[in-house]
Formats: structure tokens, sequence, C-alpha cells
């Protein structure tokens, strides 16, 4: 991995988290709560942890189909390299040859993107977890 791919991820990151932000506008507010609206967000709470899990899961589905397609593409070219005009052994065509390979390289960018929406939703459902025992705990010190 060189420097500019490092770069390239977390610009990927940051492109991703406003990608999912835009699509899902009221998620910061729903995982605020305050003494006013505590009721409301412990009822929306399971709800909205369903609905990211879920989501997450769709994600996850989509990453393992990438991760099949990409196998099975450097699959083919490592057996086109290793018995084709060329005799090439397996450490060149594994250090030299694949990671040069311009689809190979497009399947790996595809299947980072994926990975980080995959994680994000689930950090996301994850918080609403979380949250859960947050509010919980917030309405026995409240009632202390």
């Amino acid at each position: 991995m060189e420097i500019d791919d490092i770069n390239d991820i977390s610009v990927i990151e940051d492109e991703i988290i406003i990608e999912i932000m835009k699509d899902h506008p009221q998620l910061y507010d729903n995982l605020n709560y305050n003494e006013y609206n505590i009721k409301e967000r412990l009822e929306l709470n399971a709800f909205l942890y369903e609905q990211y899990r879920i989501l997450g899961l769709q994600e996850k589905h989509k990453l393992k189909r990438i991760e099949i397609l990409k196998d099975e593409y450097i699959g083919n070219l490592y057996t086109e390299l290793k018995f084709g005009d060329i005799k090439m052994t397996k450490t060149e065509i594994e250090r030299y040859m694949i990671p040069k390979d311009e689809k190979a390289i497009r399947f790996q960018k595809l299947y980072m993107r994926q990975q980080i929406r995959t994680e994000t939703f689930e950090y996301i459902a994850d918080s609403f977890k979380q949250q859960n025992f947050a509010m919980a705990n917030y309405i026995k010190n409240m009632q202390l």
C-alpha cells in the first residue's frame, strides 16, 4: 500500500459518511436525547436499532458478493498468468502482476468502499443499542 492509497482511504471514508448522512438526515437527532424527549426516544430506539441493523446486514451481503466476484476475477487472472504463454511463479504473480492489474485495483477499491459502508451501518446500529443502556441509566439517575 502506498502513501497515496492511505490518503485515498480517508477521503473515501469521509465521502461515504457524508453520503450516509445525506440519506439519513435525522440520524444525529435520533441519537440525541434529553429529559424532555427521552420517552419518545426510548419508544423509537428499538425500531431504529433494528432498522440500522438490517441496513448493516444488507450492506454486509453486498460486501460478500463483491468479495466473491473479486476472488473469482483474481483466481482467473492468476490461472491465466500461471499457465499462460509466459510462465510465472506464484510470488511473481502475487507481488508484481495482480497488484498492478487495473480491474483488480478497481475491485479492491469497490471492496474497500463497501466495507466502510458496512462498518458504518454496524457502528450506527451499535450506537442505538448502547443508547438504550445510556437512556436507562439516565432515567435511573433522574429518579434519584
